[in-house]
């Protein structure tokens, strides 16, 4: 009986760490499972708050949405704030403020764009260096 016992134990760890070890090499393999999707169309459109709340979540190309704040041609950046809260302060008081490197032509200050690109760290801080970007329709809410 102890025998039977002690294979049926052995049995089930062997199974247990087989499953364990199969699941981290399927999760590193697939990206459904690793949380590093690529950009589609059928991918949701991120704000800016929930970047910045959960980025290690969202290294990969993602695209987020978000209102211009401020604008540096020569330095090729602009800020991004979430719609949201641009609706309910304005670009001025109480946003997060994600700084964005883009080459292209920049948008306005108060414009609501869509941004494809990724997270990058650059001199010690967070920047999302945008490979698209473009103007969607103009927000609405606090003008401030």
């Amino acid at each position: 009986m102890k025998r039977w016992v002690v294979i049926g134990c052995c049995t089930i760890g062997v199974t247990a760490v087989a499953f364990i070890w199969y699941s981290n090499v399927a999760s590193r393999s697939d990206p459904k499972l690793s949380g590093s999707v690529s950009v589609s169309r059928n991918d949701p459109i991120l704000g800016v708050d929930a970047l910045m709340k959960d980025v290690d979540r969202h290294r990969e190309k993602v695209q987020i949405e978000g209102v211009v704040s401020a604008v540096s041609a020569d330095k090729q950046t602009l800020a991004l704030i979430d719609l949201r809260e641009f609706q309910l302060c304005g670009i001025d008081d109480c946003a997060l403020t994600l700084p964005v490197l883009w080459t292209g032509a920049m948008p306005s200050v108060k414009d609501l764009v869509k941004v494809e690109g990724r997270v990058r760290q650059s001199e010690g801080k967070l920047i999302f260096v945008a490979s698209a970007l473009e103007r969607a329709r103009a927000p609405t809410g606090n003008s401030r």
